[in-house]
């Protein structure tokens, strides 16, 4: 008999507070990127007319807060974006997995600004709205999320800054700086360009911890709060600050003219904030997007 569907568990939903966390899971700034790396730090975006881009993916490992799940269960996604040549951007996107029920678990809708790159400086804002599709009663602890990113670059290479606030039954903080390499070879073979950035980024943040506080530990006590029908135990909520993921990942993009096709292994070694309760363990994952531009002029 085939194994069905499970319904996400409360710790699932709470790491899908970010599946647009990482460089490697937010479409948007690979494009962004992309676009960026790919003109001169001088060169001014609104010279071009605007641009569409869809895309279809493939992910092994669903990701969530820049850190896998203890399960190692593919996703696939797709989604559109549209880039106005002044620097304006609005992004769909839908995530599919056979590991949940709904399948299709969760979509997203993205709108924000990429500053024209001046001196090697640019930086970009959005704002992103979560859409889940899930049974009723399950718990969602973030709906949205409004970010601000700077980018730098140097020649070859690429720094950026993020900060992302997460709004909705609570509210939660990350801040996510990555260091990449950009490496590209224009015309190899049948390919318009290769262009391979392995990146390196650590995950900030601030979560809110919620701790079972026993109100005793001496048998004795115990006995006589549960003959009283009193509670044994009350929860504590509080906020938690450090390191919550390292991340390396390692893509390669093979661009022929129109069409790109991300390649992309990442390793993540997630780490538990003070008073947190993490079983995920450090480990890699695969994943690819497939993308069509559409040049609007």
């Amino acid at each position: 008999m085939a194994q069905q569907p499970e319904a996400m568990s409360s710790r699932d939903l709470e790491r899908l507070d970010s599946v647009l966390s990482q460089p490697d899971s937010l479409y948007i700034f690979k494009l962004l990127d992309s676009l960026m790396t790919s003109m001169d730090a001088e060169s001014d975006p609104s010279s071009s007319g605007a641009m569409v881009s869809l895309r279809t993916g493939y992910n092994s490992n669903i990701t969530a807060t820049g850190r896998p799940f203890a399960f190692g269960q593919y996703g696939l996604t797709a989604g559109a974006g549209y880039l106005h040549p002044k620097g304006f951007y609005a992004d769909a996107s839908t995530y599919f997995s056979r590991q949940y029920s709904p399948s299709f678990f969760l979509s997203t809708l993205t709108a924000g600004y990429l500053s024209a790159p001046k001196n090697g400086f640019s930086i970009a804002a959005e704002y992103s709205r979560y859409f889940y599709n899930l049974a009723d009663g399950a718990y969602v602890a973030y709906t949205s999320n409004a970010s601000a990113t700077g980018f730098f670059q140097y020649k070859k290479f690429n720094a950026r800054l993020e900060y992302g606030l997460y709004l909705g039954q609570k509210t939660g903080h990350r801040v996510n700086p990555g260091i990449s390499m950009n490496f590209k070879k224009n015309k190899v073979g049948p390919l318009t360009s290769l262009q391979f950035f392995p990146t390196l980024s650590v995950l900030f943040g601030v979560e809110q911890i919620t701790e079972t506080i026993l109100y005793t530990r001496d048998p004795r006590e115990t006995l006589a709060r549960l003959r009283q029908g009193l509670p044994l135990y009350y929860e504590r909520t509080s906020p938690s600050t450090g390191i919550m993921n390292y991340s390396l990942s390692a893509p390669l993009n093979l661009n022929l003219k129109d069409w790109n096709l991300l390649l992309m292994y990442t390793y993540n070694i997630p780490k538990a904030l003070p008073g947190e309760v993490l079983s995920l363990t450090k480990g890699g994952f695969f994943s690819f997007t497939l993308t069509r531009y559409i040049n609007l002029r």
